[in-house]
C-alpha cells in the first residue's frame, strides 16, 4: 500500500536488493539460529526485467544466509490487488532453487484453490491471507481435500461460536469494545457468504453500529434454525472471490 511504499518499506525492497539482504543479515545475527527466519516476497515491483532479476538477488542471496524459506506470491507490488497472480511464476521459483522450501501465495479463496496451487506449481506449501477471512474452516477443509474427502460448509452454529471466540479475543486485543467493533464487524460480513441467506445475512451484520449488538445479531443471523439438514458439502462452486471491503462497513 501507498502509506508503506512511501516509507520505503515492504514492498519497496524489492527495487533496493542491498538494503533488503542487509536487513536478512540483521534479523539472522539478531537470532543466532534460535528460530528460523523466513522471507516473504511478492515476484517484484513491476514487469520489467529488471524487478525479475532484483527478485532473485534477494532470494537467492537470502537463501545463501541460511533463511530457512520463502513465501512467494506471484504478483507485482504494483499489482497490488488487481489482476491474477501468475502461478507459473511459482513453478519456476521452485524448479530454479531445488529442495529448498518454498510456500506459495496469491488468489487463494478457498481449499480447492489451494490443493490446485500445490499441484500445479510444485511448491512445499501455501500460505492462506484474504482467503480465510470469514472463513476460518478452509484449514480444515484443505485437511479433508487432501484426505480424498468431501470438505463441509461451515454451519451456522459453527460460524455462531467461532465469531463469539473472535471477539473474546479481539477486545482485549484492541483495548475496548468500541475499537473491536469495526475489525471484528468486517470479518462477520465475510462470514456471510456461506450463509443459506448470503444477501440477508450481509445487510443485518452491515448495519451493526453499536458493540452492544454485535453479539445480538451475530446469535440472530446465525442461529441454529438455519442449520436443517446439517452439514453440506463444500464444492468448488461455493468458493466466493471476496472483494476487499473496509472496516467501515
Amino acid at each position: 500500500v501507498n502509506k508503506v511504499l512511501g516509507r520505503r518499506r515492504g514492498g519497496w525492497l524489492l527495487q533496493d536488493p542491498d538494503t533488503a539482504l542487509a536487513m536478512i543479515d540483521a534479523v539472522l545475527d539478531a537470532v543466532q539460529g534460535d528460530v528460523p527466519v523466513t522471507v516473504k516476497m511478492r515476484r517484484g515491483s513491476d514487469d520489467s526485467e529488471a524487478a525479475e532479476a532484483r527478485f532473485w538477488t534477494i532470494l537467492e542471496g537470502a537463501i545463501r544466509r541460511g533463511i530457512t524459506a520463502a513465501t512467494v506470491h506471484p504478483r507485482t507490488v504494483a499489482q497490488k490487488y488487481v489482476g491474477p497472480s501468475r502461478w507459473p511464476f511459482l513453478r519456476e521459483v521452485k524448479r530454479r532453487v531445488g529442495s529448498f522450501t518454498i510456500l506459495g501465495s496469491g488468489d487463494l479463496f478457498s481449499a480447492y484453490d489451494a490443493l490446485d496451487m500445490l499441484r500445479d506449481t510444485g511448491v512445499d506449501g501455501v500460505t492462506i491471507a484474504r482467503g480465510c477471512i470469514g472463513n476460518p474452516f478452509v484449514f480444515e477443509q484443505f485437511a479433508a481435500l487432501a484426505a480424498g474427502r468431501v470438505p463441509e460448509r461451515p454451519t451456522c452454529r459453527r460460524q455462531r461460536l467461532a465469531l463469539h471466540r473472535h471477539w473474546q479475543l479481539a477486545v482485549p486485543f484492541y483495548g475496548d469494545e468500541r475499537r473491536a467493533l469495526p475489525p471484528v464487524r468486517m470479518h462477520a460480513v465475510k462470514y456471510a457468504q456461506y450463509h443459506p441467506e448470503p444477501l440477508l445475512a450481509r445487510e443485518r451484520l452491515v448495519a451493526v453500529r453499536q458493540p452492544a449488538d454485535l453479539l445480538r445479531t451475530i446469535d440472530e443471523v446465525f442461529d441454529d434454525c438455519h442449520d436443517a439438514g446439517g452439514p453440506r458439502p463444500l464444492e468448488r462452486a461455493d468458493a466466493v472471490v471476496p472483494a476487499l471491503q473496509s472496516c467501515s462497513e
